[in-house]
């Protein structure tokens, strides 16, 4: 059995990327929170987005990465115990139909049909090797939603910005301080 259950937010700590994609879904549940709540969170992200730029100068507002070396944001330091901006008080994600796709995958073995395994990053709470599941249970057609994922990603860049990309990443509390309406066709954000 895994142990993930409401109220269990161990992982939900550091800074991780996520797509650009995710971040606009992301933005979808921030924006259905009360504006108390959004100003709360907002204020959480704030301290985070201060010390990213004293790390890097030029993390400049939409605050995507990937402009940035890939070896400076892509393995950020484990010992990161800041609990996401998103995690209220309960332990309890505030936006949690609409977390991102890391969120959604991260701890469990990401086994595909074939059997190939796109995650070495297994939950530790889990009681015994997580990969001892039922295959129904482990096994998901994870290189096809992975490639549509990358499909979407790259439509969505090329709408946003005129030019298709298949990596756009930011982390959460940069996305939910970004605006967005820099890029082509986007309304701005009030």
């Amino acid at each position: 059995m895994l142990t993930c259950q409401k109220g269990c937010s161990a992982c939900c700590r550091g800074l991780f990327d996520i797509t650009l994609l995710d971040a606009f879904w992301l933005r979808e549940g921030f924006a259905q929170l009360p504006a108390q709540v959004r100003e709360e969170v907002l204020g959480r992200c704030r301290p985070r987005l201060f010390e990213l730029q004293q790390r890097w100068p030029q993390l400049t507002n939409p605050y995507l990465l990937n402009d940035l070396p890939d070896d400076s944001w892509t393995s950020m330091p484990e010992g990161d115990e800041t609990p996401c901006p998103l995690l209220g008080a309960e332990g309890l994600c505030l936006v949690y139909p609409f977390r991102p796709m890391t969120c959604h995958l991260h701890g469990l073995p990401n086994l595909d049909l074939s059997g190939e395994d796109f995650s070495t990053d297994l939950c530790t709470l889990h009681p015994g090797d997580p990969r001892s599941l039922p295959e129904a249970v482990l096994r998901w057609p994870f290189r096809e939603t992975f490639s549509r994922e990358i499909g979407l990603l790259r439509a969505f860049t090329l709408q946003l910005t005129g030019t298709p990309t298949s990596e756009a990443d930011t982390f959460i509390p940069l996305a939910l301080l970004a605006d967005y309406g820099c890029f082509v066709g986007m309304k701005r954000e009030e």
